[in-house]
């Protein structure tokens, strides 16, 4: 059973905390895309991966004073599509969760499942090192894979306002294997 904030109340939480001086939680919360190329130029891999295992972690921000928490998915690595990461490989996904809410904002991961997902790696804001877990690109870079088709995971109708995104709600399993294999410096405007 999916169920959380949607992407929308996530956002806005986020916004609300970085207005409150908590600074910089998560880079790659929102972004509205063209097309999945699009997606692809700002992932620096793109796997397939199924969770197997998910927990609270501490404060969502670096100073620890954020009342939202981090929601961290093991996810394993089953096929690379582009990247560094081997198949094998175990990375953390992180996620918000609100302050008492069990689950994240967005979308919520099924264990034993298998997604596709196009990645970030996670900082605490720009010019700060990575911390070794990951983001899904834009909040949007996932789908759930069903057979030989792919459906979108997260709610593009729950965007912040002004948000827009042309992201297909399903695909073939094949069209995300040629976006990934496209380099992302010759994937502008491709769908």
């Amino acid at each position: 059973m999916r169920r959380g904030l949607g992407v929308f109340g996530g956002v806005a939480v986020v916004c609300a905390l970085t207005a409150c001086g908590y600074g910089h939680i998560d880079g790659s919360v929102v972004h509205g895309y063209a097309s999945l190329s699009e997606v692809n130029t700002d992932s620096t891999e793109v796997v397939v991966g199924t969770p197997v295992k998910a927990a609270i972690g501490g404060a969502a921000d670096e100073a620890g004073n954020s009342d939202l928490r981090a929601y961290l998915t093991t996810v394993k690595i089953d096929r690379v599509l582009r990247g560094p990461l081997g198949p094998g490989t175990e990375i953390i996904l992180r996620q918000i969760a609100g302050p008492n809410e069990p689950t994240p904002a967005g979308y919520q991961l099924t264990d034993g499942a298998e997604y596709v997902f196009f990645l970030q790696p996670f900082t605490f804001g720009s010019g700060t090192a990575p911390t070794g877990q990951y983001v899904v690109t834009g909040g949007q870079g996932v789908y759930e894979l069903s057979g030989s088709s792919v459906t979108v995971t997260t709610e593009s109708a729950s965007l912040a306002e002004g948000t827009e995104t042309s992201l297909p709600p399903s695909v073939s399993l094949g069209q995300l294997i040629n976006v990934a294999a496209a380099t992302p410096s010759s994937t502008a405007g491709e769908n």
